[in-house]
């Protein structure tokens, strides 16, 4: 999973390149595109060089990695982490999207 950031003058952007071919009218891919999903980062696909790369607006938003790393993580931090990660699989449940899917990951933790 290749990860980049770029900024624009408004914006910063995290971009990965996907690593197969995409079936644009599957439809995880309606969903993610179609609908604002409450606990996920807005998303769109782009075509860059041939390929396709999967664009997230992430603002000033830091990654759970960069605010975790600056303190020791407690059972606040713990219960608010694993919160979030539930609340989001519910929130993908909600659209019949497949949470095996879901990259959990702490530098793509927004």
């Amino acid at each position: 999973m290749e990860v980049k950031y770029q900024k624009d003058i408004n914006h910063n952007y995290m971009t990965i390149q996907a690593e197969k071919e995409i079936d644009m009218d599957s439809y995880p891919i309606r969903m993610l595109l179609g609908n604002e999903i409450a606990s996920l980062v807005p998303c769109r696909i782009q075509a860059v060089d041939g390929g396709r790369v999967f664009c997230y607006e992430i603002g000033s938003k830091e990654t759970a990695e960069a605010c975790f790393m600056k303190q020791k993580l407690g059972k606040k931090e713990i219960r608010f982490l694993m919160q979030g990660i539930i609340q989001v699989i519910q929130d993908m449940q909600a659209f019949l999207l497949d949470v095996n899917q879901l990259v959990i990951r702490p530098e793509l933790l927004y």
